[in-house]
């Protein structure tokens, strides 16, 4: 049973810190945009057992889909889908952008955005529990759950192509309004998968969604960081991974100002303190409203105006109370007396909460990623300084309670801060080796010249050098050119031989010259 409350906000008045937003101009000839509606198609054509519309043929005249109970012309809207889906139907989840004219109490559709959160294989599915697992994401279905081409969640099957439409809750799980099983088998690393989801660990090239990992084969956009809604386009190898990723995109909703807007979701990050919660990216402030009746995953359409990206609420309604809610209250023990009152402890302050803070607050210019000085990982010391006094505007005029402060702490602190690249120690140039004198060639020490008569007696004291010299006779007659009585011829001198031209006939103890006389001893 659909369980229905509403707040409705009196006297709202609501300072929203300045972000920065997204916007975009139209022509004169498109209509200016005057609502944006988020939610599951639950009509077409005017009727909950409608037919599909077929998105060729969706400008035709005539064509409506029904959302959160309005009725959307879609004569001459442009359509905007996933890359195989050929038309609208029930349980489908779109975002409207609209103006007042449609035909008759409808309203005028300019733009229709589809964009499913899962498309993969089947990799397990649980009758009892109601739940399926794709692409690591845990998909719970219930009686309101569509389904097209396959009967209920019994008919599925591992490996079934599927795409899916639905919710994100507060523990990370799908809540299933559409499943349709696709015609198309399931091919291992070729066929086109898609997730939409929060990143919950990232480390370089490697992210990961809820239980999948993947991997980019491209550098991520810097803005990419843990908590950061994406589109993943890629392949997968088996229906339980691994998943390599082509495309990673950083999702941001088109939020520029808008007056009215009606979105549909289940409430996540909620913090009854400051007032604030989240549907899917979108970060809600109550501001005047009582919630005090609210908690996680219940199912709710809020109505109210976007401002600077973040939506002021001025009325809620729940839908739906969901799983996971916020538990009763344990009965109180009657205390044991004690003669010394116990100090209430000083509650912790909530990273949740404080995550409201910042999303409303500081991540028009901050970011919790990179190495940029406007990251605010682990830099919560920075609140107190830019936020001296609670309830009066501080940092760029934005005013936050003490809950808030402390809250918004608190969440930077438990953000990892960058690991800066350390500077490399530049490399020393080594000290050349120095060319090593050669040690000199010592001079050989000359051998003395042996003086005359050292190796022989001095001509002509001896055998018959006087008798030839007494004869007119030369040193060179009998030994050759170059000998004197004061020169030699060194080759033939100091060689141990005694040097006589070979036509006298010296035989080393007589001399027989024919031209001079006969044989004579020496």
């Amino acid at each position: 049973m659909k369980i229905k409350t509403i707040w409705s906000a009196i006297g709202l008045m609501i300072g929203i810190a300045s972000l920065s937003a997204c916007g975009g101009g139209s022509g004169s000839s498109t209509p200016a945009v005057s609502g944006v509606t988020t939610g599951v198609i639950t009509a077409t054509g005017g009727s909950s057992s409608g037919k599909e519309i077929a998105i060729a043929g969706a400008s035709q005249s005539g064509a409506t889909i029904r959302i959160n109970g309005t009725d959307y012309d879609l004569d001459g809207s442009r359509i905007t889908k996933d890359e195989d889906d050929d038309a609208l139907d029930i349980g489908m989840v779109v975002t409207v952008k609209s103006h007042d004219g449609g035909q008759g109490n409808a309203k005028k559709a300019l733009e229709v955005t589809c964009d499913h959160l899962i498309k993969g294989p089947v990799a397990s599915v649980d009758n009892n529990s109601d739940t399926l697992v794709v692409l690591g994401q845990t998909v719970a279905v219930s009686t309101t759950t569509v389904f097209k081409r396959v009967n209920d969640l019994a008919g599925l099957s591992r490996n079934d192509m599927v795409v899916i439409s639905g919710y994100t809750d507060a523990n990370g799980a799908v809540q299933a309004t559409r499943i349709e099983l696709k015609n198309n088998p399931f091919v291992a690393n070729k066929t086109p998968i898609k997730l939409i989801g929060t990143v919950t660990q990232l480390n370089g090239q490697e992210l990961k969604i809820g239980g999948v990992a993947i991997t980019s084969v491209l550098p991520l956009n810097p803005r990419i960081g843990t908590g950061s809604t994406v589109k993943v386009h890629g392949t997968i190898a088996t229906a339980d991974g691994p998943f390599t990723a082509m495309k990673v995109e950083l999702k941001s909703r088109d939020t520029e100002d808008i007056e009215h807007a009606e979105i549909e979701g289940l409430v996540a990050n909620l913090s009854l303190d400051d007032k604030a919660f989240t549907i899917g990216d979108i970060t809600v402030v109550a501001g005047n409203l009582n919630i005090s009746g609210l908690a996680l995953n219940d199912r709710v359409e809020v109505e109210g105006k976007f401002v600077n990206g973040v939506l002021v609420a001025s009325e809620i309604k729940v839908k739906s109370h969901g799983t996971g809610t916020t538990p009763p209250p344990a009965p109180t023990p009657t205390p044991t007396p004690t003669p010394t009152p116990t100090p209430t402890p000083t509650p912790t302050p909530s990273a949740t909460a404080g995550q409201a803070v910042y999303a409303a607050n500081c991540s028009g210019c901050h970011t919790l990623t990179g190495t940029s000085v406007m990251n605010l990982a682990a830099k919560g010391a920075k609140v107190s300084q830019k936020f001296p006094a609670a309830g009066q505007a501080g940092h760029k005029g934005i005013t936050l309670s003490a809950t808030q402060i402390a809250d918004l702490a608190a969440y930077l602190n438990s953000q990892t801060a960058p690991t800066p690249t350390p500077t490399p120690t530049p490399t020393p140039t080594p000290t050349p080796t120095p060319t090593p004198t050669p040690t000199p060639t010592p001079t050989p020490t000359p051998t003395p010249t042996p003086a005359c008569g050292s190796c022989h007696a001095v001509p002509p004291a001896t055998g018959q050098h006087a008798f030839h010299i007494s004869q007119g006779y030369t040193c060179a007659t009998c030994h050759g050119t170059g000998y004197s009585s004061t020169a030699v011829t060194a080759s033939t001198h100091i060689n141990g031989v005694k040097n006589v031209i070979s036509s006298l006939g010296w035989n080393g103890t007589s001399c027989a010259t024919a031209g001079c006389h006969g044989s004579r001893q020496w």
